[in-house]
């Protein structure tokens, strides 16, 4: 990648907040399975867990973050 930030725009807001290419390894990791453990989200994005925990945390408190639910549809629960 040529430039590793990427704007996020934020609710319309004139300044977009900017993630790297390691919060977009994590976004992708938790849009997968947002139950995932840390240690285990630690290692497939290459980073050691306290980083990991305080990259999400991060993520959280910028509101990029905003909540991690399971989403299903009505056809799975059968």
């Amino acid at each position: 990648m040529a430039d590793s930030k990427f704007p996020v725009p934020e609710d319309g807001a004139s300044n977009p907040v900017r993630v790297d290419a390691t919060d977009l390894a994590i976004l992708a990791e938790l849009g997968q399975d947002a139950r995932v453990a840390n240690n285990v989200l630690a290692a497939r994005v290459g980073l050691a867990p306290s980083t990991c925990l305080g990259r999400v945390r991060a993520l959280q408190a910028r509101g990029i973050i905003q909540a991690m639910r399971p989403a299903s549809t009505r056809s799975c629960w059968g």
